[in-house]
């Protein structure tokens, strides 16, 4: 078995009331995120690099509406193939409109924020709103249950973030009524033609991964 990644984060549980053994995996994370949050402020990003999308601008047309796309979440990124890069946790200033079950017990509100990039251009999203361009680098955030539990853990255990970066798929179950449920998949291996031979000109399907399974750490943080 690998050896296990030293984590560079606080996944410390001081908040958390009760011995180890009474203490449930989801307050360890609640406790854990509220020791990595910091709060969210008004000039926080969400919509990716919008600077660069008005001086990048081919046309008038496209300066005018380079900084009016709305913020970027996760639902706007289903379908899409990521090269994640690193995560924030942030917590509400006074009210908020968003759900999530990411709640301390004094009402601090909890989600994530994620630097990536497009891999590919696959994405349900894409004939309806204007998604980063593949190799650029923008911020999106989410609150949803099972991609946020999964993006905090793959970070926390030290997967991406500090230089480091892994592959995935936003994954979209669609419930109806423009409902849907969110998670974080695996990209599959791919196939990619390949020339294996000059003196008969053969062609062969190369099963290429898209990233090397990176070693799991043995403990959990939180």
């Amino acid at each position: 078995m690998a050896p296990a990644r030293q984590s560079r984060r606080d996944n410390s549980v001081t908040e958390v009331q009760g011995t180890a053994s009474e203490i449930l995996p989801y307050q360890r994370m609640i406790a854990s995120m509220a020791n990595n949050a910091t709060a969210a402020e008004a000039n926080d990003s969400f919509t990716g690099d919008q600077l660069s999308g008005i001086w990048n601008a081919e046309t008038e047309d496209d300066i005018w509406d380079a900084d009016m796309a709305p913020p970027l979440n996760a639902q706007h990124l289903a379908g899409c193939e990521l090269k994640l890069h690193e995560l924030q946790v942030k917590y509400s200033r006074g009210q908020s409109d968003f759900d999530t079950p990411y709640v301390t017990s004094d009402g601090k509100k909890f989600y994530v924020m994620i630097t990536a990039e497009r891999i590919s251009l696959a994405g349900k999203n894409q004939r309806l709103m204007r998604l980063p361009e593949i190799g650029e680098r923008f911020s999106f955030n989410t609150s949803a249950a099972y991609l946020t539990a999964k993006l905090y853990t793959f970070w926390s255990r030290g997967f991406f973030g500090g230089g480091k970066s892994m592959t995935a798929l936003i994954q979209a179950t669609d419930l109806g009524e423009g409902q849907a449920v969110l998670k974080l998949a695996r990209l599959a291996s791919r196939t990619v033609p390949t020339v294996v031979a000059e003196d008969n000109g053969e062609r062969q399907d190369s099963l290429i991964p898209d990233s090397e399974e990176p070693p799991y750490a043995e403990e959990p943080p939180f």
